[in-house]
């Protein structure tokens, strides 16, 4: 019977911990209501080169990266919040400006929407750090937060400079770089999403063009980009947190655990 006993106490447990490792990655911001507009950002763990004057190749990378197994686009997905996630680089090439690739124009009735870094924490509805207000706040020249997070929410620094830039071929208010600097260039230019060796990096223009430093670099590098998502909205029927769901494991262990124990006392008075 003890045996019996131990037995479903270990099913139970494991399948919580199971529930609360379903989602390694946050994409739903605690501060906003169901029927609320947002969009994440994250930079890509791989890296590509900017050879391509075709904003799909790094739109489709960008996209690829996103909805492989276990990262953001995929957990999106899962949770129904889109049906083939979209996402768009943040780049622009000779044709295209960052700013139409990411539909991310805006006037003086529409702003836009706010827009959060993926984390990595375990809840899927978490305080999500916001990059931005709106589109004119992205665009103005400075960032609240760095992008310095990948599509699975994990922090990105590297000990060297060169990875830590990211192609973009973008000016600071989205606009494709001019003398020959877009991607698809003999060179390009690339902004930088942390300071070398550290979490965290720079909040000014730089994010997305630092012309006053190492950029421009030749177009056969390998550096990361920065992407997108298409505009979310939050669901009165998300999916709840994994700790409100361990909550309800143990109380479902406990109960388990208490039947067994009635049975047990039964039947050492028969």
């Amino acid at each position: 019977m003890k045996k019996h006993f131990l037995s479903a106490l270990l099913t139970v447990f494991g399948t919580v911990v199971g529930i609360s490792n379903a989602s390694a990655v946050s994409f739903i911001p605690s501060e906003l209501l169901p029927g609320d507009e947002y969009r994440l950002v994250f930079v890509t763990q791989g890296r590509s080169n900017a050879t391509s004057s075709n904003i799909n190749t790094y739109n489709n990378f960008v996209t690829n990266t996103a909805n492989a197994p276990g990262a953001v686009g995929n957990l999106l997905e899962q949770a129904d919040l889109c049906v083939t996630c979209e996402w768009k680089a943040i780049a622009s090439t000779a044709t295209v400006n960052a700013i139409d690739n990411t539909s991310t124009n805006f006037d003086n009735v529409n702003k836009g929407v706010p827009i959060y870094l993926v984390s990595d924490s375990p809840n899927m509805i978490s305080s999500l750090t916001k990059i931005a207000d709106n589109y004119e706040d992205l665009w103005d020249g400075s960032l609240d937060a760095s992008i310095d997070r990948s599509e699975r929410g994990i922090p990105q620094f590297q000990p060297t400079i060169q990875p830590s830039y990211v192609w973009t071929g973008t000016d600071s208010g989205g606009m494709a770089k001019p003398g020959v600097l877009a991607l698809g260039s003999n060179q390009s230019s690339a902004g930088f999403y942390n300071f070398s060796g550290t979490t965290g990096g720079p909040l000014d223009e730089r994010w997305i063009d630092d012309s006053s430093g190492l950029s421009p670099f030749p177009s056969g590098f390998n550096l990361r980009v920065y992407g997108i998502s298409e505009i979310l909205t939050v669901k009165s029927n998300s999916v709840p947190e994994p700790s409100s769901l361990i909550g309800l494991g143990m109380l479902t262990t406990l109960a388990i655990g208490t039947n067994f124990k009635r049975k047990l006392n039964k039947a050492k008075k028969k």
